[in-house]
């Protein structure tokens, strides 16, 4: 029989999701912009070691879950087209994310976490996507459904 651990330094102790106390909302500012759930304020939250990414979800018209905080006429009752999404630049330079594209950066990186923020009657169908597109990519992905905590705003969720 052979036993194993892992030992940490005071420096190298491990830490909760919990014991962060940065969340990067909307995938975190980038520049002096605000809420772009872009690929650039992602990477930039990222690159400045934030632990805790929130990132707000709704569905294309054609069913593809997409990173989109209000913006202008991008709303649940008025979903874009995919293809259409992916040709917006935010603010006029930030580059749309998808959730495939948030999972594959989020994959990198062991210690980081997702808080998914989703509003209305779609909340178990984002769930359910995040679940199915993790699953996509094995044993890493399904071991990120770990590192996913949903952000729960009443009890009928």
């Amino acid at each position: 029989m052979m036993m194993c651990w892992t030992m940490y330094t005071h420096d190298e102790e491990k830490k909760e999701w919990y014991d962060n106390d940065m969340i990067a909302h909307a995938c975190g500012g980038i520049d002096s912009a605000d809420y772009t759930n872009s690929k650039e304020a992602l990477e930039s939250a990222l690159n400045n070691n934030i632990k805790l990414i929130e990132v707000d979800f709704q569905f294309s018209s054609d069913n593809r879950l997409l990173c989109v905080h209000k913006w202008k006429n991008l709303n649940r009752k008025n979903p874009i087209e995919y293809a259409k999404f992916r040709n917006i630049l935010i603010k006029g330079k930030y580059h749309t994310l998808t959730a495939e594209e948030l999972i594959d950066t989020m994959l990198k990186y062991k210690d980081v976490y997702l808080i998914v923020d989703v509003k209305g009657k779609d909340v178990l169908d984002v769930y359910k996507e995040l679940d199915r597109l993790c699953i996509n990519y094995g044993r890493k992905g399904r071991l990120f459904r770990n590192r996913i905590i949903p952000q729960i705003y009443n009890y009928s969720q």
